[in-house]
């Protein structure tokens, strides 16, 4: 969907984008689990609980998106 919001153009650095921010996030969580934040948050953060087999890769697709919106705005379909 956020391919055909932004338009054949900029999807390729959408992908690229998303790629390497949920790459990022992935890390994050791991380092995140690894230092013990997950006892620090007491159970607040969702994200931050033991059974870490997923990760909120909706966060990655947003930044993406709104990084290549705002980098490449000629790219974005009119109207």
């Amino acid at each position: 969907m956020t391919g055909l919001w932004l338009g054949p153009a900029a999807t390729p650095a959408l992908l690229l984008l998303t790629a390497l921010a949920g790459g990022l996030l992935t890390l994050t969580m791991i380092a995140c689990h690894a230092l013990g934040a997950d006892r620090l948050a007491q159970g607040r953060i969702a994200a931050l609980r033991p059974p870490m087999d997923r990760v909120p890769y909706g966060i990655a697709i947003a930044a993406a998106a709104i990084a290549v919106a705002l980098l490449r705005p000629e790219a974005l379909l009119p109207g």
